[in-house]
């Protein structure tokens, strides 16, 4: 006999991960050298310095995050400005260098992508919620590299 619905939605409510809270970063940075090196592996050495030298220069990890989720996202990274994303949209965030990006967000789960792109590429952000951590994978495109730049950053939830 199935369940009646009131006795379901208790659980369903319950499973739903809470996105909102402020996040520090705990581990990741060290392998965005790597990271970087595997991206441009296959460029010639001109094109390889310049290339290495931009990812350096672009690749900001941030110490903290801010993560309100309601019907829109909003998401500060460390100082910078919030942006604020409808899942079924998209919106334009201006960084504090004065770069202008394209942003948008998909939600599946426990799962948010935000895909941020520029004039450089499109940079592809995959956070998941669990355990009172925050694992966000980032992977960088752009037809240039040989490979897109990717990395795992962790960042545990504030009590």
């Amino acid at each position: 006999m199935p369940l009646p619905l009131f006795l379901l939605v208790p659980a369903m409510i319950q499973a739903a991960p809470n996105w909102d809270g402020a996040y520090t970063l705990q581990s990741g940075k060290d392998q965005i050298p790597a990271a970087i090196e595997k991206s441009v592996a296959g460029l010639n050495a001109f094109t390889k310095a310049i290339w290495k030298k931009k990812l350096e220069s672009r690749e900001k990890t941030y110490d903290s995050l801010s993560i309100l989720m309601g019907t829109n996202l909003t998401i500060s990274f460390g100082k910078e400005a919030p942006v604020t994303i409808h899942p079924s949209g998209a919106t334009t965030w201006k960084r504090s260098d004065d770069e202008v990006f394209q942003v948008s967000m998909q939600k599946d789960g426990n799962q948010v992508i935000i895909t941020i792109s520029g004039d450089e590429g499109l940079r592809e952000l995959s956070f998941r919620l669990g355990g009172g951590m925050l694992t966000t994978r980032i992977k960088v495109k752009n037809s240039k590299l040989s490979a897109p730049l990717e990395y795992t950053l962790e960042y545990r939830k504030s009590q």
